[in-house]
């Protein structure tokens, strides 16, 4: 069977890659994230393409405070003036944040898990909360995942969509997983995730954050007992990539590396040859 390619234009290719990389400032500094590879870039529950998902279209209108807003009139080098604008008429009542003070004296057990490829929802966008967190309860400042997640565990699902959906396994028995937490004291170590794609059950264990799965290195990768979960996914390229412009300033503010755990020198010298010095 003959199978044609689709070749991309230069103006396509472009485009994929400005989602990938997501929106910056004319200074060259990040606003907010992109999506991660291999997430679901068009079609009715999407954020992307010419008929974006409905809430993205209202969420131009809420920061405009504008009902009427066409979101089509936007350019991207335009883009950072409707997150300021937004993080300044709305964001504070609809996004999350702030800390978790209150909940933490009062004992509460938090587990959250995102699809690593949720079209919906920027999952880069969770793993900053949660590092923002993990350096607001370390000590001097610094992130302190071990320390966080005595009440606060993440779990990223990867080639998972929105809540669900994507080609990766499916997470299992997660609100389980916090009862046993909450009422027998015992955390989370792993969540089992699994899917079946043309009869072939594949399992994989999803790991607390910034740890991932590892394979063994014998038996089958479709069973979750070969993987174990170690390593650690804060290596200092990828923390100075998510490094956003200070927030209420996106049109003209510097980076802000406050509770990011690295200074802008040091992710100078990992490439960011952008980076802003006021």
């Amino acid at each position: 069977m003959l199978s044609r390619e689709r070749l991309w234009s230069a103006a396509e290719a472009e485009a994929i890659d400005r989602i990938w990389d997501g929106p910056r400032n004319a200074r060259g500094n990040r606003v907010w994230f992109g999506l991660d590879r291999g997430t679901q870039l068009g079609g009715p529950f999407s954020l992307n393409g010419p008929t974006p998902f409905f809430l993205g279209v209202i969420q131009f209108q809420w920061n405009e405070h504008d009902r009427a807003f066409d979101w089509r009139t936007v350019t991207a080098d335009e883009y950072a003036q409707i997150a300021q604008d937004g993080s300044r008429n709305i964001a504070d009542v609809t996004d999350t944040f702030g800390n978790l003070d209150w909940f933490r004296r009062h004992g509460g057990k938090l587990l959250t898990f995102v699809g690593a490829n949720d079209q919906l929802i920027h999952p880069r966008g969770v793993v900053h909360y949660y590092r923002l967190m993990a350096s607001r309860y370390g000590e001097h400042g610094k992130p302190d995942f071990e320390r966080l997640q005595n009440f606060y565990r993440l779990f990223r699902g990867p080639g998972v969509a929105h809540c669900a959906g994507g080609v990766g396994p499916q997470p299992q028995n997660l609100f389980g997983a916090l009862v046993n937490w909450v009422e027998n004291g015992v955390a989370p170590e792993e969540v089992l995730a699994q899917t079946t794609v043309s009869g072939v059950t594949r399992t994989r264990p999803l790991c607390p954050y910034p740890q991932t799965a590892i394979y063994q290195g014998t038996g089958s990768p479709d069973d979750a007992t070969n993987f174990h979960c170690g390593g650690n996914l804060e290596k200092r390229p990828v923390v100075c990539a998510d490094v956003l412009t200070r927030y209420k300033h996106e049109v003209n503010g510097p980076l802000d590396f406050r509770g990011s755990g690295v200074h802008r020198f040091q992710c100078f010298r990992h490439g960011r040859g952008h980076l802003d010095e006021d």
